[in-house]
């Protein structure tokens, strides 16, 4: 492999550190995944070499040559000056608004950073009033979900748990979320954990069954929550049950406010609605749900571009984990989607649902096999997004270690130079220690479990 293929190069749209407008900035990255250079191109003011550093907290940090922090978000650098100089809820508000904008640039740990600042200093102000008390709510709802988004349930309820006693005062959407997500992180994994989630199902049925405390979207999060506690112990009749109401209450929720949030939320439930009907052993229910968010999802496909390959690519996920017979109709769509999706992003990079579309068309009904150059296209896709940094590590887990099961007993010389590259950027010391000897060639999807990825109970 030579240099140049040992390196990948990613631009992406950025604010000029010269004079602040639209520009590109390059970055090389290697095959550990480590920035080589960085460069922001104007076409005004020319070339700005930028050192590319990574914080103890795994956030990018930039620096010109005088050692002066570089914002390269056009976004996070308006929102920042619009902030300054503002006080009160206005200014509390705005900021709220740079620490949204750092969460959606993957800068996470300083978003998290912004938000409990925001939330400190929200809930420190005297008087309180209700409109910054919600705001200091709203800023912790937003750090828990990103600590919960990236596994640490544990920070996440402690975060929850400080604006509590706030969010048991307010009747906002986002105090009805908080409440419900610190009783699931704080539940899970006690024997009753689940009756604290069964008291608010049961608010939400007394008060006519559609919404928890005013909010509809928190009715569906109490219910999806519900069907996680009854499916971890096995009751699968009783998480269907639950699974349904879900999707009846994202169903209201998108009647009565449709937007891209609401839209996830009916495809997620409808998503779980099948699944867990087919673990409960109803396969036509199953079938039907699965069938149901197909035709939602075609729905979007001129309104909605990225819901409808999101709902498509759960479709197919239904079809390899659960149902044979709808692989061919899976493999029918991914086909469209391949031709539909932008095959780069603004990045540079493909788009990392194509590198899915390909896996999931690499199943073939009836004979076992998988097609291995849908594999290789996959795995080549989401190799060159992990170098860089932007690939979710579940996803490439899946996608390599199904690969690499693959190609062990068909082409060992691949499959070492597989496993090289994935040992490269840490992802594992060797193919036996991740759940696979050298022997075992099943060829289904995998991510080392068995099943054909992460659980997607819970959104």
């Amino acid at each position: 492999m030579t240099e140049a293929e040992r390196s990948v190069e990613t631009t992406v749209e950025a604010r000029c550190p010269m004079c602040g407008k639209a520009c590109k900035l390059t970055v090389v990255h290697s095959l550990t995944g480590e920035a080589v250079s960085a460069a922001a191109h104007c076409p005004e003011c020319g070339t700005t070499p930028v050192v590319y550093g990574i914080l103890p907290t795994g956030d990018r940090r930039l620096t010109l040559s005088d050692g002066s922090v570089y914002e390269p978000s056009m976004k996070v650098y308006s929102l920042r000056e619009a902030a300054r100089g503002l006080t009160g809820s206005e200014g509390l508000r705005t900021r709220l608004k740079v620490a949204e904008a750092l969460r959606d640039d993957e800068r996470e740990r300083e978003a998290v950073s912004e938000c409990l600042t925001i939330e400190e200093e929200a809930f420190a102000t005297d008087p309180l009033t209700p409109e910054v008390r919600d705001i200091g709510i709203s800023a912790a709802f937003t750090a828990g979900r990103i600590m919960d988004w990236n596994g640490d349930s544990d920070a996440a309820a402690k975060i929850y748990g400080g604006a509590l006693e706030h969010a048991e005062q307010s009747d906002s959407e986002d105090a009805a979320a908080l409440r419900v997500e610190y009783v699931f992180d704080t539940s899970v994994g006690k024997p009753d954990g689940d009756a604290a989630i069964r008291a608010m199902a049961d608010e939400i049925e007394k008060s006519g069954g559609r919404a928890y405390r005013g909010s509809i979207p928190a009715a569906v999060n109490v219910y999806d929550a519900m069907t996680s506690f009854y499916a971890m112990k096995g009751k699968m009749k009783q998480a269907f049950a639950a699974a349904r109401k879900a999707a009846g209450c994202a169903e209201a929720a998108m009647a009565a406010s449709p937007s891209e949030e609401r839209t996830a939320d009916l495809l997620h439930c409808l998503h779980v609605c099948s699944q867990t009907a087919y673990s409960a052993g109803n396969p036509g229910k199953g079938r039907e749900y699965a069938k149901k968010l197909l035709r939602t999802s075609e729905s979007l496909k001129d309104t909605d571009p990225k819901q409808y390959g999101d709902g498509i690519l759960m479709f197919a996920r239904i079809a390899a984990d659960s149902d044979p017979d709808l692989i061919p109709e899976s493999r029918k769509r991914m086909e469209e989607l391949i031709d539909f999706l932008p095959k780069k992003e603004e990045s540079g990079l493909p788009d990392e649902r194509v590198a899915l579309a390909y896996f999931y068309h690499s199943l073939r009904k009836g004979d076992g096999e998988l097609d291995p150059d849908d594999l290789e296209h996959a795995y080549a896709i989401l190799r060159d997004n992990a170098f860089c940094e932007k690939a979710a590590r579940d996803i490439f887990m899946m996608v390599g270690t199904t690969y690499l099961v693959y190609l062990q007993d068909r082409d060992r010389a691949r499959a070492d130079a597989v496993r090289d590259e994935m040992r490269s950027m840490g992802l594992f010391r060797s193919l036996s220690e991740e759940g696979y000897g050298p022997k075992d060639t099943g060829s289904g999807p995998a991510d080392g479990n068995g099943d054909a990825g992460p659980d997607q109970t819970r959104k």
